[in-house]
């Protein structure tokens, strides 16, 4: 009950602080280059291996505006990791739906291998441990998110999606190499992604995608979680919070059905993600 009260305070307040403006910074992946900004916390003790969570925006957007969207950087000072707001290609991610109207996509960008590149530049030159590399993003970011836990898994400990299902095609050839914890957000009332699955329709094409119950279920069957959910009633608004705790090598599926939500990040979605995130190193 006290996890319960301390979640429902969590949701009912979102972080206060002021976002800090960041520099991008750029790095070649691909045969482009790309670009990101990095928030490290002040007063860090020297010489410590930090853990990095990546924050992934969503279609037509930038890193630069998700400080202040999500409070990631005040999460951050308290609790002392680096986060890193990477840019996708043309303002969107490669997530795999081969929308023509998105150059990342109509490109087929190897969105994967930037990923794996700026890993292997923020563990060498930001003092990043390599057991502690996160994933979270909303929307398109969230998309690129669920495939980075699929496919990018020996890098990446754990993966938070936000108001993002599963596409049929991702779901079906989703192979970690390992367990990997995923945290996941969904709203019932979301006009973007169909909270109940069937066809998203986006730009020119419609993609088959998973409801938000079968995604948070494909994750735990991914992870070998052996029992039901436990599922618990979320007290500060409407809403449960389906937990799958049994799954292989510690992993854990966790899925927040946010009722009357819409397609937007949930106040107080960044303590509850890094709470999560704190208890998954890779193994």
């Amino acid at each position: 009950m006290g996890c319960m009260k301390t979640l429902a305070l969590v949701l009912a307040l979102a972080s206060v602080g002021s976002a800090q403006a960041l520099a991008p910074l750029s790095i070649a992946s691909g045969g482009v280059t790309r670009t990101y900004r990095v928030y490290t916390p002040p007063k860090l003790q020297e010489n410590r291996r930090l853990p990095l969570v990546f924050v992934l925006h969503g279609a037509g957007g930038t890193g630069e505006k998700l400080p202040a969207t999500t409070h990631f950087n005040e999460i951050a000072d308290k609790n002392g990791f680096i986060v890193v707001y990477p840019d996708g290609f043309e303002k969107h991610w490669n997530d795999l739906r081969g929308i023509p109207e998105w150059t990342a996509q109509a490109k087929n960008i190897d969105d994967v291998g930037f990923f794996s590149a700026l890993i292997d530049r923020l563990i060498a030159e930001n003092h990043v441990d390599s057991r502690r590399v996160f994933v979270t993003g909303i929307s398109n970011g969230g998309l690129m998110s669920h495939r980075l836990g699929c496919e990018l898994s020996g890098k990446i400990a754990a993966i938070a999606p936000v108001v993002r299902t599963l596409t049929v095609r991702l779901s079906e050839t989703c192979r970690p190499s390992r367990p990997v914890p995923a945290l996941m957000f969904f709203g019932t009332a979301d006009k973007l992604v169909p909270f109940e699955g069937g066809e998203q329709k986006m730009g020119s094409i419609s993609t088959p995608v998973l409801s938000a119950r079968q995604t948070i279920d494909r994750w735990a069957g991914l992870d070998g979680c052996g029992s039901a959910p436990a599922v618990e009633n979320i007290t500060s608004r409407a809403g449960q919070r389906l937990s799958f705790s049994s799954c292989k090598q510690g992993s854990e599926v966790i899925g927040y059905i946010l009722e009357g939500a819409g397609h937007s990040w949930p106040p107080g979605a960044a303590e509850i993600i890094w709470s999560f995130f704190n208890k998954h190193p890779t193994k």
